[in-house]
């Protein structure tokens, strides 16, 4: 994984989490599927290697994961 790639990831993460700290509101996020993945169970990895079992229970409640991927357009 490409330093900037990783960065972005970082970024994405700190942001969603102060979201889901500050607001009580829903939060859509468009994450797409890779290696056989569903951009849920991407976007929970991801959560959980940063943040531990903090935000276990967020994706599809809180968090609303949109498959798609922005490169196709």
């Amino acid at each position: 994984m490409s330093k900037l790639v990783q960065n972005s990831i970082i970024r994405f993460t700190a942001i969603l989490a102060r979201l889901l700290d500050s607001y009580s509101d829903n939060v859509y996020c468009l994450v797409r599927s890779k290696n056989n993945m569903s951009p849920e169970s991407r976007l929970s990895d991801t959560l959980q290697f940063y943040f531990g079992n903090k935000y276990d229970n967020v994706i599809g409640s809180r968090v609303i994961v949109i498959n798609g991927d922005i490169t196709n357009y």
